[in-house]
């Protein structure tokens, strides 16, 4: 990637939005640096037992978001929100996160939520 590119991350949901928005990146010059994804526990019905971590929304499990960045070869943040997180709670965990970022030098983030106009 080109000096004057832009490094950022790419918030992941594993969904078909978030592979648009890694498409147009290569083509914007934003060099994607690693992916960020949010999970929570998914909880068995009917019992107390985690049956593992899913991305938040989309349900998409851990294991699959795994493979899709290896197979990318980019590095996957992970953060676990707990269950129905507040507003409050939700930007201070995920402003933690971010801040990883920022101090390998990456100060902007992607989204792919291409129809969620609250999420823009």
């Amino acid at each position: 990637m080109p000096s004057d590119s832009i490094r950022a991350i790419l918030n992941w949901s594993g969904g078909k939005d978030s592979c648009f928005a890694l498409s147009r990146c290569g083509q914007e010059r934003i060099e994607i640096c690693g992916l960020l994804t949010t999970l929570h526990q998914d909880m068995d019905l009917g019992s107390s037992k985690s049956s593992g971590s899913r991305v938040s929304h989309h349900e998409v499990s851990e294991e699959l978001i795994t493979a899709q960045a290896r197979s990318l070869g980019l590095p996957l943040k992970t953060v676990i929100l707990p269950a129905n997180p507040s507003d409050k709670i939700y930007g201070a965990t995920m402003e933690q996160s971010l801040q990883a970022f920022s101090a390998e030098g990456i100060s902007d983030a992607v989204f792919g939520d291409i129809f969620l106009e609250d999420l823009r």
